[in-house]
């Protein structure tokens, strides 16, 4: 929980060409800050300013303006900060008398006397002279034009500073564009832009990104600076300590001291220059447990910035607070308590609490207090920041891409999860009620978040937004689609288009309102899910975490945080080792029968082992859970990680007897929809679009006319190639599965949509898409989800689902024509008849209420996390689909037809969603093992 503190490249501006006159002592000076020599330069600007105040005789004109103003920023650089004040003051009085207020020259001196005050801490101060340079010069063009996106920059780095990385990123971003617009996108303003821009993206934990840019600035500045310049070192810096972030320190260790070599040589042992990097190379020693060198690096950056600030600057502040989680993770506690206590006074006193810097100090506190037996102390601390992360996280709802979201709370997943570790060794009543408010706030946050924005884009009536919208989603449908070709038949570039669709979700989110329904759900307490719970239901939502003592383990523990109608509090309950599940799961026989409805065919392996494995799961996961159980009924329940692959309902309660038929079993996917959505009982559909009996080996190419432009036929640049043998075959109880269901629809004066042999095809599934999508949208067919193998790929590859690295690119549904798409012989400018969880995704359905994948493994994938699975009904939640009926495991084709033709009938003949799906499995219970009938899982 270290702070990844991150150097701050300044932009350095001169004000030489304020002046054209130039005497042998302002040449001096400038030689020598270009060489960056700034004692040298410091030098000859007084001996500048001397001779210009002799020349001048009491009469202030350009060229004494010029030497104070060069001097005051001398001094900045070379980390003088008491005499550049008297010297910046000293030259807005000659600006203001020379050139006015209204003009650039005094704008700049005061730009560059907002960075002596951010420097310094006083960042309040700092942000007023800064926008004032920027109000000054807003209006102008040409070369002041240029001159202006100075002041943006260093608007930027303000922004930073105060950890308000939404205004920062937008200051970063409009600064480059101005600068490629203006053709500079070569020169050192820009490579130093896109380096700010990279220390955001550090900051918001977009490590990928970061190190990615990073590495752009480090080629730009060896290019124009050579190796020795002191900007190359600070870009070679920020190289190595993303490096860290992103686990490769070797190559960190590299660059971090060739870094520390250029400083020294330039700023010489006592600069702060110096210092931040003893303090980069003292978190990869620490990161790496080489304790005596991280120890040494830290004391000595420690004592340079007291010289150099003082002991009440930030920079001081933050190597204070990285030695302290230093003797934390090196186990010296009184130590690191001390220096703990300093830091997190210092940093609030500058910068406030909402912050990572003073989040990760006070953890470590926290953590420290609880191994020295103050629990009510490090209980409180972690009450406190739970209400500081809750803020940070709805700031960054606002401005995070989906993708950056996810990463930002995969960053969070030890602060989040590290309570549970005290709460299995001493189970405190406001640390678990805290603990599941969290676990209600951030449990598939992301999804949300990208649903509200779907759901917004198509309700919003701004033609703007409207404008953006289709741009982004054009651009999502062809790298969604450019991702699925092999690498060699691509005609975009996926890392460019990523980007571009990256930034315009980004810009949707900032422009369109606040997503308040959506805030409002995520504010919901423990307390309002129980008082949403009536007589005879609990609700429990299950956790895994790494487990913490000292520091964090790779033992992985699973727990239940449960809650019932008159509980005071919440219960929490130890349960097991993830490897103890792992085991049980080994011996699992819920596999497939020959004929199936998924990409391998499997024998069914029969009961004996089955009821043996769900007996010992009963055991791991539910018998904790019974002395609290006893007058429930109805269990709401929300898994977590290998959970999501167990069928709840087919795990044994006594001999003869299963869970489902001692309980009413509802899943969900989180149980704060106990309070938010408990009452949303779906009632029968009116309209139905139904997938079956399709042909794999032809598709109709003239599917209906398309209601929109069909966005995917031009990626097809040539045929996909000639490798895979597999294929899917013919399916035919898929037919009279969906032959049944119309029939039952239409009896109903319901409105069908029929799609069978080559009609069901990509193109007709895209039709559905709008406002006026279909109450529900049924599949029989095959299913995948693919395990990731994308690390292990060689040579050319034909069939790209299978070794992608994306998971909603591994897991699909297969339509009309798939097996050409599946073995790489797709024509010519035609849908390849593979359905990605990708493409579900990105087809709006917000009219749809149900999405039911009667294929094999549909409820399955890539587990991450908070957010769950990610697989097929993550991508048509995402869609806006409110329920997905999904499988676990691969489901025969006969006793499927059966399931979903009982299940029908009983919806369409007045009962509700969720009592027709258990009522149906309560059915099948009674003719078949639970095989059969429990892969089936029912999420809202």
């Amino acid at each position: 929980m270290q702070k990844k503190h991150t150097l701050l490249l300044m932009l350095l501006f001169y004000g030489a060409n304020i002046c054209a006159q130039m005497n042998n002592y302002k040449d001096s000076a400038t030689f020598y800050f270009t060489k960056s020599d700034y004692n040298k330069a410091i030098y000859f600007g007084e001996m500048s300013l001397a001779e210009n105040r002799k020349k001048a005789n009491g009469i202030i004109d350009t060229a004494l303006c010029v030497a104070a103003s060069d001097l005051a920023f001398f001094y900045v650089l070379a980390e003088k900060y008491q005499l550049a004040e008297p010297r910046f003051l000293e030259a807005l009085q000659f600006a203001e008398k020379v050139y006015g207020k209204d003009n650039y020259n005094y704008a700049a001196i005061l730009n560059n006397y907002g960075r002596l005050k951010r420097e310094t801490g006083r960042y309040s101060e700092a942000e007023g002279l800064i926008k004032k340079a920027i109000f000054i010069t807003k209006n102008k063009s040409g070369k002041d034009l240029e001159k202006n996106l100075v002041f943006e920059n260093d608007l930027g780095h303000m922004y930073l500073s105060m950890g308000n990385y939404n205004g920062a990123e937008i200051q970063f971003l409009n600064v480059l564009d101005a600068r490629k617009k203006m053709m500079n996108d070569k020169g050192d303003d820009y490579a130093i832009n896109l380096n700010n821009l990279a220390v955001c993206y550090n900051y918001m934990g977009n490590f990928s990104e970061s190190e990615r840019i990073f590495g752009q600035v480090v080629d730009l500045f060896t290019t124009n600076k050579g190796t020795q310049h002191s900007i190359t070192a600070t870009a070679i810096s920020n190289l190595g300590i993303v490096s860290i972030s992103s686990g490769n320190y070797e190559r960190a260790d590299s660059l971090l001291k060739k870094s520390l070599q250029i400083k020294e040589k330039i700023f010489g042992r006592e600069s702060d220059q110096y210092a931040l990097a003893l303090n980069s190379l003292g978190k990869l020693y620490s990161k790496t447990e080489n304790y005596a060198e991280a120890e040494q690096a830290y004391l000595k950056a420690l004592e340079i910035r007291k010289r150099v600030y003082g002991q009440s600057h930030p920079n001081y502040a933050v190597t204070v607070g990285d030695l302290g989680s230093f003797y934390f993770n090196s186990k010296n506690y009184l130590k690191s308590e001390l220096y703990l206590n300093e830091a997190i006074a210092l940093t609030k006193n500058n910068i406030g609490e909402e912050n990572t810097a003073f989040l990760n100090m006070s953890y470590n506190l926290a953590n420290l207090y609880r191994q020295n037996g103050k629990v009510i102390t490090s209980d409180s601390i972690f009450i406190k920041n739970a209400s500081i992360e809750k803020k940070l996280l709805f700031n960054s709802l606002e401005f995070l891409s989906e993708k950056e979201l996810l990463a930002y709370i995969k960053n969070k997943e030890i602060s989040v999860g590290y309570p549970f570790s005290l709460l299995w060794n001493f189970n405190s009543s406001q640390l678990i009620q805290t603990t599941l408010n969290n676990c209600l706030t951030y449990k598939g946050i992301a999804i949300q978040n990208t649903t509200a924005l779907s759901k917004q884009m198509q309700q919003s009536k701004d033609t703007v937004l409207a404008s953006l919208w289709k741009d982004y989603k054009s651009g999502k449908a062809l790298l969604n689609k450019t991702l699925a070709l092999p690498i060699v038949k691509r005609t975009v570039n996926t890392d460019s288009l990523t980007s571009i669709t990256n930034q315009q979700e980004k810009e949707l989110l900032r422009q369109s309102a606040s997503y308040r329904d959506m805030k409002n759900k995520l504010n919901t307490t423990w307390q309002d899910v129980r008082n949403n719970l009536t007589t005879n239901e609990a609700a429990v939502e299950f956790v895994k975490f790494n487990y913490f003592s000292k520091n964090q383990t790779d033992t992985v523990y699973y727990a239940a945080m449960l809650l019932r109608p008159k509980d005071t509090v919440p219960v929490f309950i130890k349960l097991f080792q993830e490897k103890q599940l792992k085991a049980a799961l080994k011996s699992f026989a819920y596999t497939a029968s020959p004929q199936n409805r998924g990409s391998s065919s499997i024998a069914f392996t029969g009961n004996k082992t089955t009821n043996k494995t769900t007996t010992i799961l009963y055991n791991l996961l539910w018998q904790p859970l019974e002395p609290y159980l006893k007058q429930t009924k109805t269990v709401y329940f929300s898994p977590d990680g290998l959970l999501h692959q167990l069928a709840f309902a087919a795990i044994s309660y006594k001999k003869d007897s299963l869970l489902c038929d001692k309980y009413k079993l509802v899943q969900v996917a989180s149980i704060r929809q106990v309070a938010t959505d408990k009452q949303n009982k779906i009632i029968p559909p009116s309209s139905i679009a139904l997938f079956g009996g399709i042909n794999y080996n032809s598709q109709q190419t003239d599917t209906a006319k398309q209601t929109t432009a069909d966005p995917y036929a031009y990626v097809y640049q040539q045929n996909r190639g000639t490798t895979g043998v597999d294929s899917f075959a013919y399916l035919p109880h898929t037919l009279t599965e969906i032959e049944s269901i119309k029939k039952s629809m239409e009896a109903k004066k319901g409105k069908v949509v029929f799609l069978n042999g080559d009609k069901a095809t990509e193109a007709a599934y895209r039709n559905l898409g709008g406002a006026s999508s279909p109450d529900v949208v049924h599949f029989a067919t095959h299913g995948f989800t693919l395990p990731d193998t994308s690390k292990q790929k060689t040579g050319i590859i034909s069939n790209t689902f299978k070794v992608s690295d994306n998971p909603l690119l591994r897991s699909g549904l297969v339509l009309a024509g798939g097996n050409k798409g599946w073995k790489g012989t797709s024509q010519l400018n035609e849908d390849d008849g593979i359905l990605t969880a990708l493409e579900i995704a990105a087809l709006p359905l917000q009219n749809t209420k149900l999405a039911v994948l009667s294929a094999c493994e549909t409820g399955v994938g890539e587990l991450r996390g908070s957010e769950g699975v990610f697989g097929l009904q993550r991508a048509f939640k995402i869609a806006g689909v409110e329920y997905v009926m999904a499988t676990l495991w691969q489901v025969p084709d006969k006793e499927t037809k059966e399931f979903m033709t009982s299940f029908y009938s009983q919806w369409l003949n007045g009962k509700t969603l969720q009592q027709s799906f258990a009522s149906t499995q309560q059915i099948m219970r009674k003719k078949y093992p639970p095989y059969y009938w429990a892969g089936f899982t029912l999420v809202h």
